[in-house]
C-alpha cells in the first residue's frame, strides 16, 4: 500500500479522506480485491439499513395510528358535559376521526406491505436463501393468528374497494379519569367484512370474536398484527445477522489498515478508470454507526407510549361500565 499524490488519470484503485484532499492531496493505493471487498460490503450494509428504515416507517405509521386514538379519546372524555352543544361537538369530531382514522390505518397496512415485499426484494439481491427463509417466516405468521389474516385481508379491499372503518364508540366514565382499560374502539361492521370475497378462504382462524357481532373493534387487531411484524422483523435480523458483522467488519479491517484509528468519517474510493467494476464511491461510517445503533435496540411493542399498555376489547356492544356514558358515532348516520 502505497501513499502519494493522486491522479485522475491513475490505474490503480485508491482511498482518499477530506483532509488529504483538502492539504496535500495525498490518496493511499490499494488492492483491486481490498477495492471490491470494502465496494460489496458498504452495499450490503446500506441494504441492511434500508430495510430498518423501512421498518421504522411501518412503527412510525403504527404509533401516529395510536397517538389518534389517545387524542380523541382524550378530546371526548374532556368534551362530554351537560351542555346543549355536546352532542354536536361530539358528532362533529367523530365524523371527522372516522376518516382520519381511516387514513391512519391505510397508511400501516401499506407501509407493511411495502416492507414485506421490499425484504424480499432486497433479499434475493443479498442472498436468495435468505429470502426463501424470510418468505417461509412470513408465511409462518399469517398462518397463525386471525389478527393477521383480517388485516391482510382489510389492506387488499381498503386498495381496491372502499374503507373499512364506520364507527367510533367511547365510553366516558363519570369520573373523566381514563385508568387501566381502554374504552375507545374504532369499529367495522363485522357482519360486512364477512361478505368481501375470498373471507372464508383468508380468514383461516377465528379469533375471539363471535360469529354473530356486528362490530369488531380493530385497535386490538391491529396491536397483535404489528406485534407479529416486530417478531418478522426481528427474525431478519436473526437471518442477516453473521452477514452484516462480516461487511462492517470487513470494511473496519481495511479503513483501519490504511488510517489506524484515525476518526474518519467519509472515505472516497476511486476505482480504475474505464472499468464498471471499479466504479467510484464514496463510503460515509455515519451510516455504518447508524445501522449498527439500529440492530442493537430490541425491538418490542411499546406499552409506555399513549394508551398501548391499556387492556382492550374486541365487541363494544358486550361491555357495560357503570358511572359512564356512552357515545357512538357513525360516519353515515
Amino acid at each position: 500500500m502505497e501513499k502519494g499524490e493522486f491522479h485522475l488519470n491513475d490505474e490503480k484503485c485508491r482511498v482518499q479522506i477530506m483532509e488529504e484532499l483538502l492539504t496535500n492531496n495525498h490518496s493511499w493505493e490499494i488492492e483491486d480485491s481490498d477495492f471490491i471487498r470494502v465496494k460489496d460490503a458498504y452495499k450490503t450494509c446500506l441494504s441492511l439499513l434500508w430495510v430498518e428504515e423501512k421498518f421504522n416507517i411501518v412503527s412510525d405509521n403504527f404509533y401516529e395510528w395510536e397517538q389518534e386514538i389517545k387524542n380523541s379519546y382524550d378530546f371526548l372524555v374532556e368534551s362530554q358535559s351537560d351542555s346543549p352543544d355536546c352532542d354536536i361537538i361530539m358528532k362533529e369530531h367523530g365524523t371527522k376521526e372516522i376518516i382520519i382514522l381511516n387514513r391512519r390505518l391505510s397508511n400501516i397496512l401499506n407501509s407493511i406491505r411495502m416492507y414485506r415485499d421490499q425484504v424480499l426484494h432486497d433479499l434475493s439481491a443479498l442472498e436468495n436463501e435468505l429470502k426463501i427463509k424470510f418468505e417461509s417466516e412470513t408465511n409462518r405468521q399469517y398462518d397463525k393468528s386471525f389478527s393477521y389474516q383480517l388485516m391482510e385481508l382489510v389492506r387488499n379491499y381498503m386498495q381496491h374497494q372502499g374503507l373499512i372503518i364506520e364507527r367510533i364508540t367511547a365510553i366516558i366514565p363519570f369520573s373523566r379519569v381514563v385508568k387501566g382499560e381502554l374504552w375507545y374502539f374504532v369499529e367495522s361492521n363485522y357482519q360486512s367484512l364477512k361478505k368481501i370475497d375470498k373471507f372464508k378462504q383468508k380468514i383461516k382462524l377465528m379469533g375471539h370474536i363471535t360469529d354473530q357481532a356486528e362490530w369488531i373493534n380493530l385497535v386490538g387487531v391491529l396491536r397483535e398484527y404489528y406485534s407479529q411484524i416486530i417478531e418478522l422483523h426481528n427474525y431478519f435480523r436473526t437471518i442477516t445477522n453473521e452477514m452484516c458483522n462480516n461487511a462492517i467488519t470487513d470494511i473496519n479491517k481495511i479503513v483501519i489498515n490504511i488510517y489506524k484509528f484515525l476518526p474518519v468519517k467519509v472515505i472516497a474510493f476511486y476505482g480504475e478508470k474505464n472499468s464498471e467494476v471499479f466504479q467510484d464511491f464514496l463510503l460515509q461510517m455515519t451510516y455504518l454507526e447508524r445501522l449498527k445503533t439500529y440492530r442493537q435496540i430490541d425491538i418490542e411493542l411499546d406499552v409506555t407510549k399513549y394508551y398501548v399498555g391499556k387492556k382492550i376489547y374486541i365487541e363494544s356492544d358486550k361491555i357495560k361500565v357503570s358511572n359512564s356514558i356512552r357515545c357512538n358515532i357513525r360516519f353515515n348516520t
